[in-house]
């Protein structure tokens, strides 16, 4: 009984620390999306059509990836308030939030 209640809480604590590490990571990638698309916005876009490049195409490229990362963004926070209640759950009043 012992082992078991060991085994179980070296699995609880592991899962724990991976989806910490993925909160780090997703959170990480998040910065460098917006990033990007902060530094395109303001600085490549504008020196572009200086340049007389059409920017359309790129334009509505962009758009369309960005739309789709941010219901990626929107889905994942989601299924983080569910992993936030059963880790809150499985360790009373542990929240990453």
């Amino acid at each position: 009984m012992r082992h078991l209640r060991n085994l179980t809480y070296r699995a609880t604590r592991h899962g724990l620390h991976m989806f910490a590490q993925a909160r780090h990571y997703g959170h990480q990638l998040n910065r460098a999306v917006h990033t990007a698309a902060h530094v395109y916005s303001h600085a490549i876009q504008p020196a572009l059509q200086a340049a007389n490049f059409d920017t359309r195409a790129s334009d509505r490229s962009l758009k369309t990836a960005y739309d789709h990362y941010n219901q990626f963004q929107d889905s994942t926070a989601a299924g983080l308030r569910v992993a936030d209640n059963l880790a809150a759950h499985l360790r009373s009043g542990y929240s990453y939030e």
